[in-house]
């Protein structure tokens, strides 16, 4: 992939609803789930039950000049919380105690391990090559996170607790140890595909298929961000550094891979070229503001996103895996147990399922964005399709 083909990303603003209405949502939302979770929490306070309070999307509300949750990679609509409320972590509460805030990068695809190793009580199925889901053996350790975060070495200027997960770009200090974890920010991979035929202001074809590749660097205070709660010497520094790089592709759904899952992004489309966004938050650019993947020429690659090109596309990261295959292949360490298989077996059936879907409700594309009717469809199961 060379310089000239990558094109800034082109922004689509969408016609925001009041911001009146959208705040009196939101709140309503947050008085629904605080109200949940008091019942909740009250009713069981001295039993086992563990609850955790997340989402699977934020919402933009006029952020940017956007509504709802697709067609872009800002940090308000991927950046959930994520507040987990067990047994001992309860009473200690009652001593006055302010909830552990843990710089710990995850996404929703590590909570089912979770869940999995708080009913075990342990973590021993990450060595069990025939255990259901050790396909996500790999995945980042909430239970880690939790159970063997260091209160004195969690916070800047150290790393915090040990991630598996590791890009190839450095902390900004990296003198605490010589493990790659004490060395390498840790990443999260966001995509979304809620517009199956995304077409520009003007009509034309436009790259649809997003996916944001998002390092945190918790050795760096950046003071133009929000200030992380409960954490004692960083309440006037801010939240932390890192970066950001956002890519958008066209995702042809009548190509001859179409019987087999996954379909991937084509970045070397010339008549649908891809789009690409960078932030650095370890320059201060917290709010995502402006577009830094270009040097000041708007010709070349800028330095800060350079990195981040070379470890999305190739296996320069610390994982020996190229960081973008991770959407689309799963990571099954030469496996062939049955549960693989299983696994294997599901995905694509919920692919057939989606392509289906598109063709009976003619959102099939073409390799330049275009809808194109495959006349396969064999049903009006989705006859109520808009």
């Amino acid at each position: 992939m060379s310089p000239a083909s990558m094109k800034p990303h082109r922004k689509i603003l969408l016609t925001a609803h009041p911001a009146r209405r959208i705040i009196r949502r939101c709140e309503a939302w947050i008085e629904a789930a605080r109200r949940s979770r008091a019942a909740l929490v009250g009713a069981q306070q001295g039993g086992g039950t563990s609850v955790i309070f997340t989402s699977d999307h934020g919402e933009y509300a006029g952020s940017h000049g956007l509504r709802n949750k697709g067609g872009a990679l800002y940090e308000e609509a991927i950046n959930v919380p994520l507040i987990i409320s067990f047994p001992s972590a309860r009473s200690a509460s009652k001593t006055g105690a302010y909830p552990f805030v843990i710089p710990y990068a995850c996404s929703s695809v590590d909570l089912l391990p979770f869940l999995y190793t708080l009913g075990l009580g342990n973590e021993l199925w990450r060595n069990n090559t025939d255990d259901m889901i050790y396909y996500l053996y790999g995945r980042e350790s909430i239970w880690d996170g939790i159970f063997t975060a260091n209160n004195n070495l969690s916070y800047y200027p150290y790393p915090g607790v040990q991630h598996r997960r590791l890009s190839g770009i450095g902390l900004n200090n990296n003198t605490t140890g010589s493990n790659n974890w004490q060395l390498y920010q840790p990443f999260v991979l966001h995509t979304t595909d809620e517009i199956p035929v995304f077409n520009d202001a003007n009509g034309n074809a436009g790259p649809g298929h997003a996916v944001a590749f998002r390092t945190v660097d918790q050795t760096y205070q950046n003071p133009n961000s929000t200030p992380i709660y409960g954490q004692s010497g960083r309440n006037s520094y801010g939240g932390y550094g890192g970066g950001k790089l956002g890519a958008y592709t066209i995702w042809n759904t009548s190509n001859n891979n179409l019987n087999n899952a996954p379909i991937i992004g084509d970045y070397t489309s010339s008549s649908v070229p891809p789009d690409y966004e960078f932030y650095t938050y370890s320059s201060g650019n917290a709010a995502e503001a402006g577009n830094q993947f270009w040097d000041s020429n708007n010709n070349t690659v800028s330095a800060a996103a350079s990195p981040y090109v070379d470890d999305f596309f190739n296996t320069g990261n610390n994982t020996n895996v190229v960081i973008q295959d991770e959407l689309y292949l799963l990571n099954t360490s030469g496996s062939s147990s049955n549960t693989i298989q299983q696994v294997q077996n599901a995905i694509q059936t919920a692919f057939n399922n989606y392509i289906s879907y598109l063709d009976c409700t003619g959102q099939i594309t073409d390799g330049n964005g275009n809808t194109h009717n495959s006349n396969t469809c064999a049903s009006n199961m989705y006859s109520d399709h808009p």
